[in-house]
This record gives structure tokens, C-alpha cells and sequence, in this order.
């Protein structure tokens, strides 16, 4: 689907959703669906923390001096006009300076907040302690952002034989490769959905369990399992763990893991390829989702991998943005510009 092509909203069906929040049409220009809705019937009280996070808080004024003990510690930033503190984690700064650091971070996000906008962001160096976190664990709409870790998940159940359904291993490489690749590169949800049809949920939810990224047979395994849905709602730390686990694979030699990189590599669309360095390397799958009968349901969202400057981030950016992908290609230098506080 293209950037500036509106696609066919995709027929809604009547869900209960457990979650909301008001979302004003001011956005710039949007474009159409690419996703189905999702039911969300979760216990936001299950959801786990992100991989490496240290308990460990410091209030905005508890370190005043840049001190090489204080890297691994989190501290929890309050910035003006935002709606949510801001943890960081593996920097040495001091809260004035790193306030400074933050300055279009939370320029960028708080321009979006007045406009009744809903942001959540993770930025995680996977070189070093340093994690960016902004309402990290809220549960949101990740549109056909999802496509990207289900898929992978697959990749790395068929490379260790544990892929059930579709035929022979043979058969499944070639019914896999050949659905894949249309799911990520054009986001095609006829593609995505036989995926689901085929190989289930539950390869995915177990693959997470394996990544530690939820507890097996938990209500968020029940949740990615996607029984109901092929779109789950996830936080955006879920979200960013899910590509930190994917790192190993898409940057292995393998040559199924190299079809896969092939595939995120030259995907059409991607906010988050526009917003960083032109000489920045990505490999990412972005969502979207227009402003329908449920609002809950509006988003743009990008996340995957960063590699610039000899450092590999993870990256995940979730909003509310009715299916605009241009206001969140508008908004990536502001807030990936956070990561040069890590």
C-alpha cells in the first residue's frame, strides 16, 4: 500500500473493546486501513516490564552530577507539557543537560499531545545499557506493525523444525516465503491473514514465551495468540522486545534469515526509514489504521531496528495517529533525535 494511496477500509466486526481513549481528527493527511480490529480483552495489570530494565528509580532530582556509576541506573524525567515522565537508563548526564538532550523529544511528542494525540516510544542501544522509555506499558493498536514479528517468528520456527501445519518442510518454506513476502514489503492483509490461517497464533505466542517476553499460558500469551483476532493490541515495550529477539535472526548468515532481511529491507512504506539518518541502515514494519466506529483502533505506528554511527537500536514507536503515515515520518527526527542522550 502506498503512502498516498488510500486503500479499502477493511469490513470492521463488532467488537468489545475493554480500552479507550479520545483521539481529536486533527492529524495532517491520512490515509486508509490496512489492518482489521483486533478485540482487546486484557489485563493491563499481566504486562511485564522490558528486557534489561533495572527496578531501580531516581526521581528527576536525584542525580545532579554526570558520574560514570549512575549509567545503568534508571532515572525518570518529568518534561514540561507531556503527559507521561520520560525513564532513561545508561545515561551519565546530568538532569540538566540531559533535559537539554531531550529538548526536541519532548517538543516533538508534546506538540502531538495538544492535538489530542497518544504516543508511546522505546529507544533501546543494543550496544550498551542506555534505554529512552515513554509510556512504555500502556496497551495499543499496533496495526500491521505486528506482521513484522509474526512473520519472523515463523522464519524461526521452520529453521528449527517446529513450524506445524502446511504440508512438508518444503511445502512450508515455499508457502511461507512466497506470503511473507507480500505481507511485509506491501503490508498486504489477504497475505498476512492466510499466514494466520495456516500456521495459527499460537507458534507466535510460544516464540514470545521463548524470547521472555510474556509467561506461557498468562493472559497476554492468551492475548498474542490471537485466537479472536489477527491484530493484538501490545505495548509498545512488548512491541521493541519482540524486535530486540528478532536482532540475532535477521543479522544471521542463514539464507532463509537473509530472504527475511531482504523482505523488511525493501518494504514500501516506513516513517521510521524517512526520520533518521539518510546513512542509517533499518529494518522495520509499520502499521496503520484510519479513524473508524472505534477509536480505539486509530494508529501509526513504526518499530524495528536502527543501525547508525556503529551502534544497533531497537526502536518502537506507537500513536494514535489516524493512519498517517506522514505525521509520524514528521515526527521520527524529534524523537529519534533522544538516542543521542543514551
Amino acid at each position: 500500500m502506498s503512502l498516498r494511496q488510500t486503500s479499502t477500509q477493511a469490513i470492521v466486526s463488532a467488537v468489545s473493546l475493554a480500552l479507550g481513549f479520545a483521539v481529536t481528527p486533527v492529524f495532517s493527511r491520512c490515509i486508509g486501513d490496512d489492518t482489521r480490529p483486533a478485540v482487546a480483552t486484557v489485563d493491563p495489570s499481566t504486562l511485564r516490564t522490558s528486557i534489561g530494565e533495572t527496578s531501580q528509580d531516581l526521581t528527576e532530582d536525584g542525580v545532579d552530577d554526570a558520574v560514570s556509576s549512575t549509567a545503568s541506573i534508571e532515572r525518570s524525567l518529568s518534561l514540561d507539557g507531556l503527559a507521561h515522565k520520560v525513564s532513561v537508563t545508561g545515561s551519565t548526564a546530568s538532569d540538566k543537560r540531559l533535559r537539554k538532550q531531550l529538548e526536541d523529544f519532548r517538543s516533538t511528542i508534546g506538540a502531538f499531545e495538544e492535538k489530542g494525540g497518544k504516543v508511546a516510544v522505546v529507544i533501546r542501544c543494543l550496544d550498551s545499557d542506555g534505554v529512552i522509555t515513554y509510556n512504555p506499558d500502556e496497551l495499543m493498536y499496533p496495526a500491521s506493525s505486528i506482521k513484522g514479528p509474526y512473520v519472523i517468528s515463523l522464519y524461526q520456527a521452520l529453521d528449527k523444525g517446529t513450524l506445524k501445519g502446511g504440508g512438508t518442510d518444503k511445502e512450508k518454506a515455499e508457502t511461507l516465503s512466497g506470503l511473507a513476502k507480500p505481507a511485509i514489503i506491501r503490508s498486504d492483509n489477504e497475505s498476512y491473514i492466510s499466514l494466520h490461517d495456516i500456521f495459527g497464533g499460537e507458534v507466535f505466542a510460544n516464540w514470545c514465551v521463548e524470547q521472555g517476553i510474556c509467561e506461557a499460558k498468562s493472559d497476554a500469551y492468551e492475548r498474542l495468540c490471537c485466537r479472536t483476532t489477527h491484530y493484538p493490541f501490545v505495548t509498545c515495550n512488548e512491541l521493541a522486545n519482540m524486535w530486540q529477539a528478532s536482532h540475532g535472526y535477521l543479522t544471521s548468515k542463514g539464507d532463509r534469515a537473509r530472504e527475511l532481511r531482504d523482505f523488511f529491507e525493501k518494504r514500501d512504506e516506513s516513517p521510521l526509514r524517512e526520520g533518521v539518518s539518510p546513512d542509517a541502515t533499518t529494518l522495520a514494519k509499520a502499521g496503520w489504521f484510519p479513524l473508524d466506529t472505534y477509536e480505539e483502533l486509530a494508529a501509526t505506528v513504526d518499530a524495528g531496528i536502527v543501525a547508525e554511527d556503529g551502534r544497533t537500536y531497537v526502536v518502537a514507536i506507537m500513536t494514535n495517529a489516524p493512519a498517517d503515515l506522514d505525521k509520524l515520518a514528521s515526527m521520527v527526527p524529534g524523537i529519534w533525535s533522544a538516542h543521542n542522550a543514551l
